[in-house]
């Protein structure tokens, strides 16, 4: 009699350890779903934005641009801050302004269009 309650209850345990197990395996996989569907959406979203304030910069920022203008195309175009660098990364203009930095450089590495 004994025999057959050790018996039940290491069945029952090993049941349970399994069902543990599965669980673990299948929140890890959901997990993993959701960590990659989030990783695509974020890429897509950021490069998406990037492209859009390429364009406007492009169509707003041509030719010799001060910090009016700059300031000018943030307000119009809704974005929060921007700065402008010239090709060796020399700051050109910031908004919100930062007439003190005006022609230094930007650290490599700080994400700009």
């Amino acid at each position: 009699m004994y025999c057959a309650l050790l018996g039940l209850v290491l069945a029952s345990a090993w049941w349970i350890a399994s069902v543990e197990d599965q669980t673990r395996a299948a929140a890890r996989a959901r997990f993993e779903t959701r960590r990659a569907t989030a990783a695509g959406f974020i890429h897509e979203y950021v490069e998406e934005l990037l492209r859009r304030q390429t364009v406007l910069a492009e169509r707003h920022l041509r030719g010799p641009v001060g910090q009016l203008d700059l300031a000018g195309a943030v307000e119009r175009d809704g974005w929060r801050s921007a700065l402008l660098l010239d090709d060796d990364g020399t700051l050109l203009a910031a908004y919100p302004g930062a007439d003190d930095r005006l022609g230094t450089k930007v650290p490599a590495g700080v994400p700009s269009i």
